[in-house]
């Protein structure tokens, strides 16, 4: 997913000095269509397109990037439905109530204050939004809000290559295999903290005793280790490494490992009070790759 007013692009990994560490990039796009320009500071509460990148892009919406056959879903807190692509007159619809090649553009009236999301469901996925993870949180009756949606195009998966992952089980019992001694967690535009190997293969070890933090600790930590160097291939994970640091940042308090963060709670498992992303969904996706289940083998 792209967004406009804010886009957090994953940079190359920094491989200096012993650490491990990951660049963040905020940039902001241009507006791309008259649709879009439109909705800025005008009635719509929420705008934005839908589309598949099309040649050589950004990865941002471009003219003639729109995708078909997709609803965008408006929800509350609660997942109820508040409001689908072409549902006049609560939606002003997509390019005549249809997501059309080359435009794909919606927006949504929202009046009534609130914490609400908005979301795309392909055929056979869920209409609440809460299990999304590319879900937009926006606030009821504040005008020129954006959530572009990126739809993958039918480009074949990623190869699967590499000296093969480890498991945080792994990295906390073969010390000597780690190919650094310092690792630095969190979005360095926001907040980080820098942990010796020792300190880290510690926090591998302590039990999560009700503490998500530790959970999304070890498979990033793994995650990171698993690509440094370009030893297995980072494609299907970079965004999700990404992601999981600036996660940290926003909920990590003061000591970034270790504030508290409870199962059930917004920041973990999605919610109003979240306005990131469910942090269950990155560590999922993060422990998959340590298994080996994605873009590169397993250790033997």
């Amino acid at each position: 997913m792209e967004r406009y007013d804010t886009t957090m692009r994953a940079a190359r990994y920094l491989l200096g000095a012993g650490t491990i560490a990951v660049a963040m990039v905020a940039t902001t796009a241009e507006r791309a269509s008259a649709e879009t320009t439109a909705c800025i500071g005008e009635v719509p509460t929420v705008c934005g397109h839908v589309f598949t990148e099309v040649g050589t892009g950004d990865n941002s919406y471009q003219g003639g990037e729109g995708t078909a056959d997709v609803t965008v879903v408006l929800t509350d807190s609660a997942g109820n439905i508040v409001a689908t692509s072409g549902s006049n007159p609560t939606s002003s619809g997509l390019c005549s109530d249809v997501l059309d090649p080359g435009c794909g553009y919606f927006s949504f009236d929202i009046n009534e204050p609130g914490d609400y999301l908005v979301c795309i469901v392909l055929t056979g996925q869920s209409t609440d939004c809460r299990e999304h993870s590319d879900a937009v949180h926006i606030t009821g009756g504040t005008p020129g809000q954006f959530a572009d949606f990126e739809i993958p195009s039918d480009a074949p998966p990623p190869p699967v290559w590499g000296s093969g992952t480890g498991t945080p089980g792994y990295w906390k019992n073969h010390s000597n295999a780690w190919p650094v001694n310092t690792i630095v967690i969190g979005d360095p535009a926001v907040k980080t903290w820098t942990f010796t190997k020792e300190q880290a293969i510690a926090l591998l070890s302590k039990a999560v005793a009700g503490d998500k933090t530790y959970t999304i600790f070890a498979s990033l930590v793994s995650a990171m280790l698993n690509v440094y160097g370009n030893a297995n291939n980072p494609e299907c994970i970079a965004n999700e490494i990404t992601d999981a640091h600036h996660w940290f940042s926003l909920y990590g308090g003061t000591v970034g490992v270790g504030s508290g963060v409870k199962a059930k709670s917004d920041a973990w498992v999605g919610g109003p009070t979240n306005t990131f992303k469910a942090a269950e969904l990155i560590h999922t996706k993060m422990d998959d790759y340590n298994n080996g289940l994605l873009c590169a083998p397993h250790r033997n």
